[in-house]
């Protein structure tokens, strides 16, 4: 704890200031989140230029009334919807402002938990490793870059590692599904944190997590969310996935693997 502690101090001084770029990446998934507060699920996905060539007026006049006096730039929401449900409880409580700066804060300690998981994995003791590995994750151009423009692809890579190292201790089979179930909400292509859980726990306890792990976040979501969410989400899934990385700068799944 005390090691983590001084890691935070030392790449919040890195990191000092560092402000969204325009919003790019953020300011829709806090509009998206009041959209699913209000109950207006089927304009979540609307805006977006796989679905609709990135028009929606209705999510164009809402977003300036939650966002002035600032700008609107960027993409639309793109996330899974359990993912609002995880957003929404925060977003209801803050303005825009309050919740970018929330935003980056939680980054920055998704980071240093980054580099504590990774010092274990490596079996690296001491402050010395623990700290030159989070100042290394801090001081990446693509680590910056993601902070910056306000992706969650720490808080998806800290929920990886963190499955991992579970299920490399003794720890409960469940606390690592848990972690794992975090990371795939956060991105889509975390579900391959699995294959290690087959690695690290053996056969039967791997296809355990997985069966209880992939219906959950296949079946259970069509169960309980919106149709018209569900709907729109799934369309703009396949129209991205027709779509190739380099062409739209795929920037946590490059931060990720550097």
């Amino acid at each position: 704890m005390l090691r983590s502690i001084g890691c935070g101090a030392l790449l919040f001084a890195l990191y000092v200031p560092a402000n969204p770029w325009g919003h790019v990446d953020l300011y829709p998934t806090y509009v998206a989140a009041r959209l699913a507060s209000e109950g207006r699920w089927d304009g979540i996905y609307h805006r977006s230029i796989w679905l609709h060539q990135g028009e929606d007026p209705a999510w164009d006049a809402r977003a300036r009334e939650l966002i002035q006096p600032e700008p609107l730039l960027g993409p639309s929401f793109v996330y899974h919807p359990w993912y609002l449900q995880l957003v929404r409880p925060i977003a209801d409580r803050m303005s825009y402002a309050e919740f970018r700066s929330f935003w980056i804060a939680f980054c920055k300690l998704c980071m240093v938990a980054v580099g504590w998981e990774l010092s274990v994995l490596f079996g690296w003791r001491g402050f010395g490793p623990q700290a030159l590995l989070t100042l290394l994750i801090g001081a990446a151009s693509v680590s910056r870059d993601s902070l910056q423009v306000g992706q969650n692809g720490f808080p998806a890579l800290m929920f990886a590692l963190a499955a991992i190292v579970v299920w490399r201790s003794r720890c409960p089979l469940w606390l690592g599904g848990l972690f794992a179930g975090l990371a795939f909400i956060c991105k889509p292509w975390c579900p391959a944190v699995l294959g290690l859980c087959f690695v690290l726990r053996g056969m039967r306890a791997g296809a355990l997590t997985s069966l209880a792990l992939l219906p959950a976040m296949l079946l259970l979501p069509s169960w309980l969310l919106p149709d018209a969410a569900m709907r729109d989400y799934l369309d703009l899934h396949f129209a991205m996935a027709q779509t190739s990385v380099p062409a739209f700068n795929n920037l946590s799944v490059l931060s990720v693997l550097e």
